[in-house]
């Protein structure tokens, strides 16, 4: 699925363009005072609300996450 996704959304090949697509990040998820990490097999974010990558993982507030 990234393999397909990624050209299109990352790069703008054939798609919209402006997105990072990435397979199995490692997410901290934090809510109800405590942190999980969590890998999904795929996510994605709008470059407009995640200009860089982080080197590490990604720090995020993950809502619906009951953590």
């Amino acid at each position: 699925m990234g393999r397909r996704l990624v050209p299109p959304f990352n790069y703008g090949n054939g798609g919209p363009g402006g997105w990072w697509i990435m397979d199995e990040p490692e997410l901290h998820c934090f809510g109800r005072g405590k942190e999980e990490a969590v890998v999904p097999d795929l996510a994605g974010w709008r470059r407009e609300t995640l200009p860089e990558l982080p080197n590490a993982g990604l720090d995020r507030d993950c809502p619906g996450l009951d953590v």
